[in-house]
């Protein structure tokens, strides 16, 4: 598989740990939930969904990349480390027990 990019994880969190290390409720907001994968990021279309997979839905990105326990339905990623751009994942494809194919679309 040829690895172009990374596949960050996030979390939406209800709070954040103050500077005295106390965890304060709070605005929500997205906190990273253990690193990234090596991952081939190519773009993709609706109508590309729709016809490889039957997906009615808007995606602007494919995925490809090792299975991962942290790639579920509706998670966030990000392609880059500061989550600049906050993807939402929409259709996983399981290609066999080691890889997938991860839909995504802008948050």
């Amino acid at each position: 598989m040829f690895n172009n990019s990374r596949l960050y994880f996030f979390e939406e969190v209800n709070g954040y740990l103050n500077d005295e290390g106390l965890w304060e409720s709070g605005s929500t907001h997205l906190d990273a939930i253990g690193g990234w994968i090596s991952c081939d990021k190519q773009p993709y279309s609706h109508d590309l969904a729709y016809r490889d997979y039957g997906y009615d839905g808007n995606i602007v990105y494919r995925v490809f990349c090792d299975y991962d326990d942290r790639i579920k339905l509706g998670a966030i990623v990000s392609l880059t480390w500061d989550h600049a751009e906050e993807y939402q994942i929409k259709k996983i494809v399981n290609w066999d027990n080691k890889h997938c194919e991860v839909l995504i679309d802008n948050v």
